[in-house]
């Protein structure tokens, strides 16, 4: 709450890193990905940056994220990412490095690199004494953002922040109040109040409805929650009819696009103690994979306002390994520049560990002995624990031809994403198998020790037996003496 007062009463603009834990899914940080009112900002490497900043001898046409950076969305299904900006500068160092400039990158370099773009707009308005507030700010900021080519949302959020079409943006809607408000949307779950975040087996079984309530919050409040009479009755006179839509749609799928499982209404009437709507998710068609998409709320009459809301929807549809059968070829892989492989697996019940075996498929005998940098991170996410209390991270250099072997602690029943992805600055052509070992599960391997035991007391029985048992006693015909001899 003492956040929200400082963004939305104070009107000062909250700017934060998302972290740098990727690349696997939900490892945005706090306070970036914990509140909705905080701008949490992912990092970007440009080629222009590539040739510059490291020095490389080829860049890839587009650019991408750094590998390192946190991706959404948030436990609490929120998307985690906001925006993303350049993640790296050569930059002022303290005098006891023995040099004035050094290298920095992450996302402690893209949120300051953000807050500068913000300081700019704020700056520009107040030379041109156009009023402004943070949720103006924030919007105008998220409606002009580009999408960059080849990143997902929950990599970018809503792009790579633009300064002058966001300028463009507030001087052109300068006069509409509308924009001054903050629109809320939450949803009646305990576990994920924003956002809907499927990923568990039982999750993506069957069908739900959601219940979605969108809130417009009018600021600056008085003391004690109490608003001035100006604010009270912008209140009162406040509608806002809305058009409801789905989009950008983003999913894993190679080639195909997914059956709609995303059913919602059209329109909403919203008044100032807020609406609340129903939507259906259906992700029981869905193939093995990641999907992503929002819900946005527009302005029927003035839609170029931009989103004035949005709520996003992640859906994770994991594969259920067989207890028979729980070690899967996850495929060759050939990797683009930067690119990630993200797979989705439930261990069987009682399983505990899995070995992951990642092949360099390169020839050993051929004329390319380079080594690859590859990044392997594994995830478990549970209720009310850290995910670093469950995940595994590991860089491996991979050569022609060699194997690496990493081991994961899982638990049985529970979705573990399986990301494999090739560093960001690694060059050259790129391809790996990747082979999946679970430990057969617990009530397998006590049944089969509680046999091997049984046989082996059984056995020892059997031997004590043959030792301490008596003799069998001689027949009465070999007792009695042999008859005489007649004459």
């Amino acid at each position: 709450m003492a956040v929200v007062h400082t963004v939305y009463v104070s009107q000062i603009v909250f700017v934060s890193s998302a972290g740098n834990n990727g690349p696997a899914l939900t490892t945005v940080g706090a306070p970036g990905g914990s509140a909705s009112s905080i701008i949490s900002v992912g990092a970007y490497v440009s080629p222009s940056m590539m040739v510059a900043d490291y020095s490389m001898r080829e860049t890839p046409p587009d650019g991408t994220n750094y590998t390192w950076s946190s991706i959404g969305p948030a436990a609490d299904g929120d998307r985690g990412v906001d925006i993303i900006a350049p993640g790296g500068a050569i930059t002022n160092v303290p005098t006891w490095c023995l040099q004035k400039s050094q290298l920095m990158n992450g996302t402690s370099m893209s949120s300051p690199n953000c807050a500068g773009c913000i300081a700019l707009l704020i700056s520009a308005l107040k030379q041109r004494g156009v009023a402004y507030t943070s949720s103006r700010i924030k919007q105008a900021i998220f409606n002009t953002a580009k999408l960059m080519p080849k990143l997902s949302t929950l990599t970018q959020g809503s792009g790579m922040i633009q300064v002058t079409a966001a300028y463009e943006h507030l001087i052109k809607f300068s006069a509409d109040k509308t924009l001054d408000v903050y629109y809320e949307a939450t949803m009646d779950r305990v576990a994920t109040p924003r956002g809907v975040y499927m990923r568990q087996p039982e999750e993506t079984r069957k069908k739900q409805t959601f219940n979605i309530t969108v809130s417009p919050k009018f600021f600056p409040d008085g003391v004690d929650g109490a608003a001035d009479l100006e604010t009270q009755q912008a209140r009162v006179n406040f509608e806002m009819k809305m058009n409801l839509r789905l989009g950008p749609e983003q999913h894993s799928l190679p080639r195909q696009s997914p059956a709609p499982y995303v059913s919602h209404p059209d329109h909403l009437m919203l008044m100032h103690n807020g609406r609340t709507f129903s939507i259906e998710v259906d992700p029981t068609a869905l193939e093995s994979g990641l999907y992503t998409t929002q819900l946005t709320g527009y302005d029927a009459t003035d839609p170029d306002k931009g989103a004035l809301f949005s709520f996003p929807i992640t859906i994770v549809k994991p594969t259920a390994l067989p207890p028979n059968e729980p070690s899967p070829n996850l495929g060759q892989m050939n990797f683009g520049p930067a690119e990630t492989y993200r797979f989705f697996l439930t261990p069987p019940a009682g399983a505990t560990f899995m070995d992951i075996t990642v092949k360099d498929c390169r020839k050993a005998a051929g004329d390319d002995a380079s080594s690859r940098l590859m990044v392997l991170h594994t995830m478990q996410l549970f209720p009310h624990t850290p995910y670093r209390d469950r995940e595994m991270q590991t860089y491996l250099r991979t050569t022609p031809g060699s194997e690496k072997v990493s081991t994961v602690k899982v638990e049985g029943g529970v979705t573990v994403e399986v990301c494999l992805a090739r560093f960001w600055s690694a060059l050259g052509f790129t391809e790996l198998s990747c082979d999946v070992q679970v430990s057969k599960p617990k009530h397998e391997r006590s049944e089969r020790s509680r046999s091997q035991r049984g046989d082996a007391l059984a056995q020892r029985a059997h031997r004590v037996l043959l030792i301490c048992s008596p003799p069998d006693p001689p027949s009465s015909a070999a007792s009695r003496p042999p008859p005489p001899r007649s004459s």
